[in-house]
C-alpha cells in the first residue's frame, strides 16, 4: 500500500541503469541448467562437519542433503530436518550457494559484519541438480544485486525454484567440506 510513497521518500529508481545484471540467471522455462562438467555435490557443510568451531555454521551443526528425487537440497540443523514453522516441512532449495566474503568480529557480544559491498572476484560455489560449478561473484554498486559467474565469465545457471544463498567467512573456506 506505500510502496510508492517509500520509493518516493528513498528516493529509488524504478528503472535498471545500462550495466544492471539479474542476481540469478535461471534456466528457461522447463530447461535445466547445463552443469553436467560440474563436481557431484550431494553433501553440503557450510562450516564442516566438526561441532563448535568459530565458523558459525559448525555451532548450529548446519548441512544441507541433495535428494535426487526431486532435485532438491534438504537443510539440517542441531542434527536434524531444519523445519519451517508454518507450514511444518523441512526446508528444501532448488539451489544453494555458498558465497565467500570478508568478516569481522566488531564488539564484545560478537556482532558480525560481513564484507558483501564489493568484494569483487571472490569465491562462489553454486550447488543445482546435485552438482556444484564454481566461480566468483562481484557487485557493480552497493544498489545492485551480487551477481555470480563461472570460470569463463559467464553467469552461472540457476534452477527455477528457492535458493539459500550462505555466506562464507574466509577465513573459515578450509572449515566447508562438500561430498
Amino acid at each position: 500500500k506505500g510502496l510508492q510513497k517509500d520509493i518516493d521518500k528513498m528516493k529509488y529508481s524504478r528503472t535498471y541503469h545500462d550495466a544492471h545484471k539479474p542476481k540469478f540467471a535461471f534456466a528457461a522455462d522447463g530447461q535445466k541448467p547445463d552443469n553436467s562438467k560440474g563436481k557431484t555435490a550431494e553433501m553440503l557443510y557450510p562450516g564442516g562437519k566438526e561441532k563448535d568451531q568459530p565458523n558459525g555454521y559448525s555451532k548450529v551443526q548446519a548441512w544441507f542433503e541433495y535428494n535426487e528425487e526431486d532435485g532438491k537440497y534438504y537443510r539440517y540443523q542441531y542434527g536434524g530436518p531444519h523445519i519451517d514453522e508454518s507450514t511444518g516441512e523441512q526446508l528444501a532449495f532448488d539451489n544453494v550457494i555458498f558465497q565467500y566474503c570478508y568478516g569481522e568480529v566488531r564488539d564484545e557480544n560478537d556482532y558480525l559484519a560481513f564484507g558483501c559491498h564489493g568484494d569483487n572476484g571472490m569465491k562462489v560455489q553454486v550447488f543445482t541438480q546435485g552438482k556444484m560449478t564454481e566461480g566468483t561473484w562481484s557487485r557493480y554498486a552497493d544498489t545492485d544485486p551480487a551477481y555470480y559467474v563461472d570460470e569463463n565469465g559467464d553467469p552461472i545457471v540457476l534452477s527455477q525454484g528457492k535458493t539459500w544463498i550462505c555466506l562464507i567467512w574466509d577465513q573459515y573456506a578450509d572449515d566447508v567440506v562438500i561430498e
